[in-house]
């Protein structure tokens, strides 16, 4: 689930929480990104827990290197590794490498080889 820092998105991102919770999908198999988590708009981290009802997996912050990678056809984990922005998505792959409770470690496999070929 992708939320930003404004009142709407966080209100959909929470009926977005509710909704998946409605369809039986489990909590630990949902995660939460938290897109231009370091923009200063008057809400905060704390804020956004309050709203959503939990806080964050990953922050990704601002950054105009992940417009220029999509523009360029290029993922931003390898155009800019060494960035904020880069590390946050590095560590959103590694939390959905290893998180989904429940399936099997070859399902698993399957889809690591699957998101590994260029």
């Amino acid at each position: 689930m992708v939320g930003m820092l404004d009142a709407l998105s966080l209100k959909n991102t929470k009926l977005g929480f509710e909704t998946l919770e409605l369809m039986g999908y489990p909590e630990g198999n949902i995660r939460f990104l938290l897109n231009r988590a370091d923009t200063q708009v008057g809400i905060t981290l704390d804020d956004v827990h309050a709203i959503v009802g939990r806080a964050p997996d990953v922050l990704v912050p601002s950054d105009r290197a992940i417009t220029r990678s999509v523009n360029e056809g290029t993922p931003i984990a390898l155009k800019s590794r060494g960035s904020e922005a880069g590390k946050a998505y590095f560590a959103l792959a590694s939390l959905i490498a290893g998180a989904p409770r429940g399936t099997s470690s070859i399902k698993r496999r399957r889809r690591l080889s699957f998101a590994r070929s260029n």
